[in-house]
């Protein structure tokens, strides 16, 4: 199916940064010889594999079964990390859980239509990067970046700013592909059908860029008698780098006094299964408070379609005259939203609407976003200083026919 569509120009397009084939041609080389081999893909829904009509037409499966087929001697096991509607942000915490036990041989990584074009999620993702290098199975990096169909936007700059420094590949589907959907070659429908998803055909593209990609490197390399470049090796992070020790801090947590949060010990079924090992309440007056030290904070609830539900607010360093509002009612009808809102950057408080998660779908910035971002801006040239802190969450508004109670997921420090 990608070959109706492919052409040399687009894959020529694709290469963002080519950075030194090494770890590639390594990986394929084993491969070759028939090792057991881990294949990791952590990104948002479209990796998740949102509008492909199954799971095996999504672009991870299909650059697995690349792989499978290229290489039949060894033994490949997949692993599809891909949550919807998630961050790089995110992504650091929630590697202990859904990468790091599988020990990956390799991963691709996905969050340039998720993660906000803006210096904290620039500083997230270098936390990501980072700690996907130091991983004990040291995978092998390649980096994606996807797009919104209709106008292009994407974080490609500041994620391939991150890639070119520790030379990872980066594969860009917007170089690829908008050229041919402004030129009206392609129809924006023909590969996503909501101008962001790809369907079973744009999913087929994305995996074409990147097997061309390898395959190329693998007839150089592997089969041919080539040898690749060093990878330039990076120490120094290119930001404070406050994000690299981002932990979650859920239901079992002894930092945490519970006044009508109750503890939810459900087992969870899978990784999608987000709204469990928190906490719940439901009356007026309940509360919970989270102690910690450090410079980052963050608050993940669920904003929920079942609406009325509670309304919280959360007051730092108790600090009442200035509370943020949790509203757990979601005002979009897709389904609840696992929602993250920053209260805390480089140790000064933040408003949880200056990191806008729908700023990316923006060509230009309103004037508000843009003064929001030049206040981050100024927040991450500042040296993060760690001190303790507390943070109080109460309910504050209920209703008679509340559907659920609000839900607590976690709290994210570092």
């Amino acid at each position: 199916m990608a070959k109706k569509y492919l052409t040399s120009k687009m894959i020529g397009r694709s290469i963002a940064y080519e950075g030194s084939p090494e770890a590639l041609v390594a990986l394929m080389k084993r491969a070759k010889k028939g090792e057991k081999l881990t294949l990791c893909f952590l990104g948002g829904s479209i990796t998740q594999g949102s509008l492909s009509s199954t799971p095996e037409t999504c672009y991870a499966y299909l650059v697995y079964s690349w792989f499978v087929q290229r290489f039949p001697k060894a033994k490949f096991t997949y692993v599809n990390a891909g949550i919807g509607g998630t961050t790089s942000q995110f992504g650091i915490t929630r590697l202990a859980e859904n990468v790091t036990p599988y020990k990956p041989d390799f991963c691709m990584v996905e969050f340039s239509v998720n993660d906000p074009a803006n210096p904290l999620f620039r500083e997230t993702y270098e936390g990501l990067i980072r700690r996907l290098r130091k991983m004990e199975s040291h995978p092998v990096l390649l980096i994606m970046n996807n797009l919104f169909y209709d106008t292009g936007v994407n974080t490609q700059a500041e994620h391939d700013e991150i890639g070119e420094a520790y030379d990872i590949t980066c594969i860009s589907v917007r170089d690829a592909v908008r050229p041919e959907i402004e030129s009206g070659k392609i129809k924006r429908e023909e590969l996503s059908p909501d101008g962001l998803h790809p369907n079973d055909a744009g999913h087929a593209v994305l995996a074409g860029l990147v097997t061309d990609c390898l395959e190329k490197l693998c007839a150089e390399y592997v089969e041919g008698r080539k040898t690749p470049a060093a990878p330039i090796v990076t120490i120094k992070p290119v930001t404070a780098n406050a994000m690299e020790r981002l932990k979650r801090t859920q239901y079992r947590s002894k930092a945490v006094e519970c006044k009508g949060f109750k503890p939810d010990y459900s087992k969870k079924a899978d990784l999608h299964d987000l709204f469990k090992h928190g906490w719940k309440a439901s009356k007026k007056g309940d509360s919970i408070t989270f102690t910690f030290t450090g410079s980052e904070l963050a608050i993940q609830y669920r904003k929920t379609i079942n609406r009325p539900t509670p309304v919280a607010e959360a007051i730092i360093d108790g600090d009442k005259e200035h509370p943020v509002i949790l509203d757990g009612n979601f005002d979009q009808d897709w389904g609840d939203h696992l929602y993250i809102g920053t209260l805390m950057y480089h140790g000064e408080r933040m408003e949880p609407g200056m990191i806008d998660t729908g700023r990316v779908q923006f060509a230009k910035p309103t004037k508000k976003e843009a003064a929001a971002e030049a206040a981050l801006t100024a927040l991450s040239e500042k040296q993060p200083e760690k001190k303790k802190h507390t943070v109080t969450i109460r309910i504050i508004e209920t209703h008679k026919d509340d559907k659920v109670p609000f839900y607590l997921v976690s709290f994210i420090t570092a």
